[in-house]
Parts: C-alpha cells; sequence; structure tokens
C-alpha cells in the first residue's frame, strides 16, 4: 500500500467558495439566522450562529441539513438541489 501526505495546511477551494456565496447572500439582505460548524485539520471544531429569530425553524433547517449530510456522504444517495 502507498500513502499519500496531503497537504493539510490548505482549505478546500469548495469550502471558501460556500463561505463567500453564504457571505454575499446574507449582505443583499433577507438573511434572518445563520449556523456556521467548521472542522479543522487538527480534528477540532469550531462553530457560530447568529441571531436566534424563529428559532424552530433554525432548528428544523438544522435537521434537514443534517439528514441531507448523512444521505449524501454516509449514504451516498443522490440530493436533488
Amino acid at each position: 500500500m502507498k500513502l499519500i501526505k496531503m497537504n493539510q495546511d490548505k482549505t478546500d477551494p469548495t469550502v471558501i467558495k460556500s463561505i463567500e456565496k453564504c457571505l454575499e447572500l446574507a449582505k443583499k439582505g433577507g438573511v434572518e439566522n445563520c449556523a456556521i460548524v467548521m472542522t479543522h485539520n487538527d480534528n477540532t471544531v469550531s462553530d457560530v450562529w447568529a441571531n436566534g429569530k424563529d428559532p424552530y425553524l433554525v432548528i428544523g433547517a438544522l435537521e434537514s441539513l443534517k439528514q441531507e449530510f448523512i444521505d449524501s456522504t454516509i449514504e451516498k444517495r443522490e440530493i436533488d438541489d
């Protein structure tokens, strides 16, 4: 077996693109809540949330995201956009 050392010092460009897209949407207006979770190459986790308007809606959105993430990454199911 051949092991390949990956460069773990750089953030994947898709992560940066997703964060920039969210920032752009927030700057346009209309975003009421935000929740962000980041995992780091040293196995630590950062999280932040802003506002708390309609917390049940936020919890539902987080649960939906959780299920989509499980389905697409662990279960390898196709997710409709």
